[in-house]
This record gives C-alpha cells, sequence and structure tokens, in this order.
C-alpha cells in the first residue's frame, strides 16, 4: 500500500476540519497503515481538531477470501474468523473498527450467516464482491438483514433489483 495515504488524509482533515464527518468509513489491506492511521485520527481528537462528538470515520481492515499471495493481504474465511480480534487490535487494546470481507457463498448459507451475525454484534463488517460475484438485492439484502453487515459493496448492475 501507500505508507502517505493515511498521512494525507489526516493532513486533508487538518486543513478542512469539516470534511471528518463526510468520511465514513476508510478501508485498507495494510494493517500496520490502518493502525496508524487510528492513531492520528485519535490525535485530531485529542488536539482538539475534531470534536469528541464529531463521527470519525470507520476504519475496515480489507480481507481476501483465498489464502494471499502477497504478505500485506489477511485471508478470512467465513468458517473461521478467530484471527479478526488479533488483526484489529494494536498494542492490547481495540485500534480498527471491523473488516470488509471478500465475499463467499458460504456466506449466504444458515451457518454463513450465522457466522456473519456473530462477527458483526462485535465489530462492523462489510463484504465486497469480485467481478462474477452475485451482484444483486436479493443477495445484498440477505447479508444485511440476515449476517448483520453493515456495508455491501457493488456495481450496481442495470440488473440488481432483480
Amino acid at each position: 500500500g501507500n505508507d502517505e495515504a493515511g498521512a494525507a488524509l489526516v493532513r486533508l482533515f487538518r486543513r478542512n476540519p469539516k470534511l471528518i464527518e463526510r468520511c465514513a468509513v476508510v478501508m485498507s489491506f495494510d494493517a500496520y497503515l490502518m493502525h496508524r492511521l487510528r492513531t492520528e485520527l485519535n490525535e485530531l481528537v485529542d488536539q482538539g481538531l475534531a470534536l469528541a462528538e464529531v463521527k470519525l470515520p470507520e476504519l475496515l481492515l480489507l480481507t481476501v477470501a483465498e489464502p494471499p499471495t502477497t504478505t500485506y493481504k489477511l485471508f478470512a474465511s467465513v468458517t473461521d474468523f478467530n484471527q479478526v480480534d488479533s488483526w484489529l487490535q494494536h498494542e492490547g487494546k481495540p485500534s480498527l473498527d471491523g473488516v470488509y470481507l471478500q465475499f463467499q457463498p458460504q456466506m449466504l448459507q444458515t451457518n454463513g450467516l450465522a457466522a456473519l451475525r456473530a462477527l458483526s454484534a462485535q465489530y462492523k463488517v462489510g463484504v465486497w464482491m469480485m467481478l462474477g460475484d452475485p451482484d444483486d438485492i436479493v443477495t445484498a439484502s440477505c447479508l444485511v438483514e440476515g449476517g448483520g453487515v453493515s456495508y455491501v459493496n457493488t456495481d450496481l448492475p442495470r440488473s440488481f433489483s432483480g
């Protein structure tokens, strides 16, 4: 990833504090960068540049559905979310708000939806899709209503509404 992306975002927020609430989510595959960004965003609040009541962006760690070939990507299977806690903590304390999981067909099955609901009870959860994954209102509704997912990434194809 780009090591300067988080710092550039914080600089933008320092110059234009009103933009902080306009940014709902920041996501990245880079756990180190995301934890560093959390520290920098917290410093904005500590320094009074962002008021405590201002909603900071949620920071979500992107994961992949297959074991990655690169070291910076994290693999998360809907059948086993045990590692997620450790990824979202920094120095033993909660740091990141949640995960943005790559879609897996098992997510739409009863046990997958139950696993998503359990994870969503602890963290913010999003699901992103690749070309060829089901990108329609039925899938998005199932993930949100059945799995408790907060975000579903879609390209909103013409066939989205079914």
